[in-house]
């Protein structure tokens, strides 16, 4: 009893399963984080990579599973008789044998690939986790939302929805309830033309909210948010309220204050002196969680409309380097 004991505990933990698989650097990142101090991380990969929770075990005896069930399918005298026993099943509720026989073939070759689908995701996962891994206080994740997450991961065959999945699991892990039901539902859905225009879509946020310039009036831009709208990633046809900018103090002195916002990756720095209403679509929670998937991008362009539209609509001061603070 000893020594099978013994034997399964030098059996690969999943972190080093999934290591091996990535292979290259990312299983000398992986190799090289104590997993056992983040038992919720890995255990959350592990339900996602296997069905079940156990952190280490577990994934080898699937693996193992897996394994013999491939070599019984190369036994030609097993697959026979799994065969002959398939069809004979299937006669008896009035199923086509050869229907069932085939019907079975194609259930093993999708569960073959959502299985490299999985290992792919939780391989990435593992990597976005050593990079900046979470404190080890922080809860588990739900059930519920792992069951969620897996029913659309599963079918991720592209590197860039892998990544994509990896980025949202590894999110969720660190701090539970950062992606909602819906966004899981929303990159289920992701093809390359929405990938692109949320993309687009990240240079020209303003925190949440998106500015109404002259571009996004008609054409293609327009064309795009309406898209994006139907998407459930902005609302159309608002208003963004600005208040009057607070005086700045140094040393006991009040100096005319001013504001940074970011644009994409660019900041602009501005001056109300009154409160000014801009027309804006606003980022859904939806449209935010999915857009902190992305990179901050900066769109030049739409940084100078930006300015001119706060310009035009009477901004004291408005421009890409902070004003020179001047006594009140």
């Amino acid at each position: 009893m000893t020594d099978q004991k013994t034997e399964e505990e030098k059996k690969p933990s999943l972190p080093q399963r999934l290591g091996e698989f990535a292979g290259g650097a990312t299983k000398a990142l992986i190799d090289g984080v104590e997993w056992t101090a983040l038992p919720g991380a890995v255990r959350a990969v592990s339900r996602f990579v296997t069905g079940v929770g156990d952190m280490g075990h577990a994934y080898a005896k699937v693996g193992q599973a897996h394994a013999g069930l491939l070599q019984q399918r190369v036994d030609q005298q097993a697959l026979m008789e799994a065969d002959k026993f398939l069809a004979a099943r299937a006669s008896a509720v009035g199923i086509d044998p050869q229907v069932a026989i085939r019907s079975e073939e194609r259930r093993l070759a999708e569960g073959a690939a959502e299985q490299e689908n999985r290992e792919a995701i939780g391989a990435e996962t593992l990597l976005l986790i050593a990079e900046n891994p979470p404190d080890k206080n922080t809860p588990e994740v739900e059930a519920d939302w792992l069951n969620m997450f897996s029913s659309h991961a599963k079918k991720a065959s592209s590197v860039r929805l892998r990544k994509q999945f990896a980025s949202i699991l590894a999110g969720e892990i660190r701090k539970p309830g950062s992606f909602s039901f819906a966004t899981l539902q929303l990159m289920s859905v992701m093809d390359q033309t929405l990938a692109e225009q949320i993309s687009q879509l990240k240079a020209h946020a303003v925190y949440n909210v998106i500015f109404m310039t002259p571009r996004y009036e008609k054409g293609d831009d327009y064309t795009r948010l309406l898209d994006l709208q139907a998407a459930g990633v902005v609302s159309l046809g608002h208003t963004k309220y600005y208040p009057p900018t607070k005086p700045i103090v140094q040393n006991d002195v009040q100096h005319e204050g001013f504001a940074h916002y970011p644009v994409g990756g660019a900041f602009i720095y501005v001056r109300f002196e009154k409160e000014m209403a801009l027309r804006a679509a606003l980022i859904t929670k939806v449209g935010t969680e999915v857009l902190s998937l992305l990179p901050n991008d900066i769109d030049d362009d739409f940084v100078g409309e930006a300015v001119e539209m706060l310009r035009a609509n009477g901004a004291a001061y408005v421009g890409r380097e902070p004003p020179l603070l001047e006594p009140i």
